[in-house]
């Protein structure tokens, strides 16, 4: 435990007869490591539009790690950007979701160059047979690059594709 703190405010509301949703997020937390310091701002803004039959949304947060470290100056900032959606296809019974987010680990402030950076998404089913049970067949690909950000520059590193099937029992 240290004597320094977090502190940290949002503002969440819902508008448009409850279709609307803004959720808007920021904290500052310093830590001292021996003589140095870090200091770290994070802010996030969460906008939905949201039915009885779908969801639509975005996210996007900002990360700034201030490090001082024996005089010296070190920023590097984390970006992060998400899209999804859910919707109903048979009530009660079959939903689909979707979501895909792009991801800058490591931006460096004083540079224009991206050292890395990631591409996820995922897509599947909520298949519903009884009310205590879902079936969620799902697939995800988590793509990492190098190099220019541009949705088609870049240097593909690798990837990571999965494809599973979550089985979720609600014990009542």
């Amino acid at each position: 435990m240290d004597i320094f703190k977090k502190f940290y405010g949002g503002i969440y509301g819902k508008f448009f007869n409850q279709k609307l949703i803004v959720d808007i997020y920021s904290d500052f937390e310093r830590k001292r490591l021996a003589l140095d310091r870090e200091e770290v701002f994070t802010h996030k803004i969460l906008v939905a539009w949201q039915t009885k039959i779908f969801t639509i949304g975005t996210e996007e947060f900002y990360q700034l790690k201030d490090f001082i470290y024996y005089g010296d100056d070190n920023d590097v900032a984390s970006v992060g950007f998400s899209l999804y959606g859910r919707g109903v296809i048979i009530k009660e019974k079959l939903n689909f979701f979707i979501r895909a987010d792009k991801y800058f680990p490591d931006l460096r402030i004083s540079a224009t160059t991206y050292r890395r950076w990631e591409f996820f998404y995922l897509a599947g089913l909520d298949y519903t047979p009884n009310k205590n049970l879902h079936i969620i067949p799902n697939i995800w690909n988590n793509l990492y690059y190098t190099g220019n950000p541009t949705w088609t520059d870049g240097k593909r590193k690798g990837n990571d594709l999965v494809a599973r099937v979550t089985i979720h029992y609600i014990f009542k």
